[in-house]
């Protein structure tokens, strides 16, 4: 913002990949992956990199015709080539998926799901010019999302 605002042109993938993803609890997989990848360059001086990627692995649990518990192992790791320490760091864990899904008429399945997902994780920063910020760091997430 203001004086450390860049004009720039920013070039942008995103990638997710979830084989086992279906939207009925009924015909949901045992066991489940979930990979995001997301990368950006930007094009114009001082360029810059920045990549972020995730993974979870775990099982299904039908509760209900319309609620599924997912507990999981988690790893993501995050890449800015800027010159601040905390840019950059690894991370991995384990949580937990609670996933309702509504929106479903006699002619369509469930169109629409709420996931509340909690999650523990344990990570690094990975810059090796300030050792201080290399303790490790770790903490529980909530995140709560809606897909419709």
């Amino acid at each position: 913002m203001g004086s450390n605002a860049v004009n720039s042109f920013l070039l942008r993938t995103l990638y997710s990949w979830s084989p086992s993803a279906v939207r009925h609890p009924a015909l949901l997989s045992r066991s489940y992956t979930l990979s995001y990848l997301d990368a950006a360059y930007s094009v114009q001086t001082p360029s810059y990199l920045s990549f972020y990627g995730e993974m979870r692995q775990g099982v299904n649990l039908k509760l209900t015709d319309s609620l599924v518990l997912s507990p999981h192992v988690v790893a993501d790791l995050r890449y800015l080539n800027h010159e601040v320490p905390w840019n950059s760091y690894y991370e991995i864990g384990g949580g937990a998926s609670l996933r309702y899904f509504f929106n479903e008429n006699e002619y369509e399945t469930y169109r629409s799901d709420l996931e509340l997902l909690l999650q523990y994780k344990r990570g690094r920063f990975w810059n090796d010019s300030h050792s201080s910020e290399r303790e490790p760091f770790g903490g529980v997430t909530f995140s709560m999302l809606f897909h419709f």
